[in-house]
């Protein structure tokens, strides 16, 4: 079946469903007026706005310190994949660049002013 054929047959369902005809309901640049052009509202977000261009500023430190990172890299010979993500591993710290493991910090002091959703400290049970 074509496209042409599926999109009938959605139609045909369509109107099976619905109690009036298709030809009835009103056009979606009649509802504009009446849709409401606010942003919703969410009990998760933190009270002062988001900054995108902190967010942006992070992605690019870490693309710089990976630049800088991989030249190093590869002035001490080390020129492989598997060895530059080596060099970055998970394991310790202490392997990888210092501004990398100042910005790990400012990302993660940045990431706790946020609430988790579905927290609740006052509903704990054992508090510290």
């Amino acid at each position: 079946m074509g496209t042409e054929g599926c999109n009938a047959a959605r139609l045909l369902a369509l109107a099976r469903l619905l109690p009036e005809p298709l030809q009835s309901l009103p056009r979606a640049s009649a509802l504009a007026p009446s849709l409401p052009h606010t942003a919703p509202t969410f009990s998760a977000r933190p009270a002062a706005p988001l900054s995108i261009p902190l967010q942006a500023s992070f992605f690019h430190r870490a693309v710089d310190i990976a630049r800088s990172h991989k030249a190093a890299q590869e002035a001490a010979g080390r020129r492989k994949v598997a060895e530059f993500r080596a060099s970055l591993s998970d394991e310790a710290d202490a392997t990888w660049p210092a501004e990398l493991v100042a910005l790990k910090a400012e990302i993660a002091t940045f990431a706790r002013s946020f609430p988790v959703v579905g927290f609740d400290a006052a509903a704990m049970r054992y508090k510290v």
